[in-house]
């Protein structure tokens, strides 16, 4: 019988492996390693010698440990792309799938580039939503802080002010005063309330039919709502433009981009617009019906449609 032997470094990762390793990494290191397989690829190198050296550059031990577990898994005979499916927590499906459409198209190392575009895209999407949201955040923390600071030192200062000159309190004050007085005694049992509470909503809230309530609300709140459809509307655009550059069916490729977006309506929208487009529809007449997309996004994926370049139009209407 042939015994194989996995060599010392492939047996640490292993180890490694049972003590947390499935966590995720940056999407930056993601992309990073994705774009480093692309280009040795490229140069000839088989995918075994791509990993190695790889790891070998890696500076962090958590990410060369992931690296050289997908190696010895691919040493054993497996698929890149099984061997990925050793750590779905770090390469997600939508990674995976992609891989394995490389792999068998014998594409790998141009659907790894493009993968890797899709991540640096994806990175700088979610900074641009960072700095929007940096500036009201900071707003309601400091304002909050203020505003507790004053009820808490200030007002009953005020108050006694008042009280020492004998003058009667204002209603509004003796209002101020009872609040002040009661963040000071109950202040931290409201503070424990409120993350019991969000606990409980987090609970609730992973139920899909609790989910799908509050997705259908925010939809519908004013500004929130618009951007909450726009960054869904856009995730789903760039999978799905990946995945069909990786010649991936466009009924998997629809079913697999659905699975990225948040927002369970629009979820759902896509999976009945999957199904139609299976019975012979037009797909941008399908995602027209959903009624999530832009016009400019539609007329797009119809100009794809009809001129066979359908990915690099979704790529286009995403920029738009």
């Amino acid at each position: 019988l042939l015994s194989i032997e996995l060599g010392g470094e492939a047996k640490k990762a292993d180890k490694k492996e049972l003590f947390g390793l499935r966590r995720k990494i940056r999407v930056a290191e993601l992309s990073l390693i994705t774009r480093q397989m692309a280009t040795l690829l490229m140069s000839g190198m088989p995918i075994d010698e791509v990993l190695f050296s790889i790891a070998k550059q890696t500076k962090k031990n958590r990410l060369k440990s992931i690296i050289l577990g997908v190696r010895s898994k691919v040493m054993e005979g497996f698929s890149l792309a099984v061997a990925l499916g050793s750590y779905p927590r770090v390469f997600s499906e939508l990674y995976r799938t992609t891989v394995s459409s490389g792999e068998k198209s014998g594409k790998l190392d141009k659907v790894l580039s493009q993968l890797a575009d899709y991540l640096d895209k994806q990175k700088k999407m979610r900074q641009k939503v960072m700095q929007a949201l940096i500036y009201p955040i900071m707003m309601v923390v400091v304002s909050f802080s203020i505003v507790t600071f004053l009820m808490i030192y200030v007002v009953p200062k005020i108050v006694d002010v008042f009280q020492n000159t004998g003058q009667g309190l204002p209603f509004v004050t003796i209002m101020l005063l009872g609040i002040s007085t009661f963040i000071k005694e109950y202040g931290i049992y409201v503070i424990l309330a409120l993350i019991l509470l969000l606990w409980f909503a987090k609970r609730f809230f992973s139920f899909a039919a609790n989910k799908e309530k509050l997705d259908r609300v925010i939809q519908h709140i004013p500004i929130v709502g618009k951007l909450f459809i726009t960054i869904n509307a856009s995730r789903f655009g760039r999978t799905l433009a990946i995945l069909l550059a990786a010649s991936v069916p466009i009924i998997e490729a629809l079913q697999q981009s659905a699975q990225l977006i948040t927002s369970l309506p629009m979820r759902k929208a896509i999976m009945n617009a999957s199904n139609k487009v299976k019975e012979g529809s037009s797909l941008a007449m399908t995602l027209d019906k959903t009624g999530y997309f832009s016009v400019i996004f539609i007329h797009l994926v119809a100009t794809g449609e009809s001129s066979g370049s359908i990915e690099k139009m979704l790529n286009r209407a995403v920029e738009n």
